[in-house]
């Protein structure tokens, strides 16, 4: 798999950033003549339109994932972990593994100075076996961040993983939430099943294989249907009603 690794320097002295662009140039070219670290070239862009092009290409990412064709779509389950950045490089290699493990394509991208990784595996959620990795995958990856001292979310997509908010937390400070969750919402009627339950009450919590809407769409007697733009526009559903609704789905 080729990776793209944006490095950006930005100051008020201009000879001390080329000093620091040309230190960085010259550490790749060694990289590249021993073979180490899978460098395999380097451009430096100065001018506003090159630079502006290039984190535009960066903010399409989501966008390209999302447009995969196939049955097996991008899901943003195993999304935004973070762990210390001087564990990134191992943290990737052992995430690819993994998902190498089960035979899956996935895209990657992230923000390498913060540690934070955004990890998009493709499934094919009308496949039950696909189906049940999202789980499988989902526990495995929690126990990957805890060997890396890193945590299972940075940014985004906590409510969606609540069964893990426990082992995100820990359980002296998640039980300082529930207090709090009860003390503003002791009837569990604002966003239930995220984060955490009240005190005192056993209220159940969103899991990352629950039956979603998607799921009904994905069993009706549609899915079967002989016309390939029926069957894309069902499928679509599926992927826009799985976890998070972040694919922008056309009819086909």
């Amino acid at each position: 798999m080729l990776g793209l690794n944006i490095v950006e320097f930005a100051g008020d002295d201009e000879a001390l950033i080329d000093e620091r662009v040309n230190a960085l140039c010259a550490r790749l070219d060694e990289l590249i003549a021993s073979h180490q670290a899978g460098v395999i070239g380097w451009q430096v862009c100065r001018e506003l339109a090159g630079v502006e092009r290039i984190y535009a290409m960066r903010k399409k990412a989501v966008g390209l994932l999302g447009n995969a064709k196939g049955a097996a779509k991008p899901i943003p389950f195993a999304e935004d972990t973070c762990v210390p950045p001087e564990h990134l490089a191992d943290y990737i290699a052992e995430f690819r593994a993994l998902l190498d493990s089960h035979g899956l394509s996935y895209g990657m991208f992230g923000h390498v100075d913060a540690g934070v990784l955004h990890v998009r595996p493709a499934l094919d959620m009308c496949d039950p076996q696909q189906e049940i990795l999202m789980k499988q995958i989902s526990d495995d990856v929690v126990a990957l961040t805890a060997k890396y001292g890193g945590l299972l979310w940075g940014e985004h997509g906590k409510g969606f993983r609540a069964e893990y908010s426990p082992a995100f937390f820990g359980e002296e400070l998640f039980a300082e939430l529930r207090k709090v969750k009860a003390a503003f919402d002791p009837h569990n009627r604002l966003n239930p099943g995220k984060i955490c339950p009240p005190e005192g009450l056993d209220a159940p919590m969103m899991k990352v294989d629950a039956v979603k809407r998607g799921t009904f769409v994905g069993r009706s007697p549609l899915r079967y249907a002989s016309s390939g733009a029926v069957r894309w526009s069902v499928t679509a559903t599926v992927y826009a009603s799985t976890l998070m609704p972040v694919v922008r789905c056309v009819r086909r």
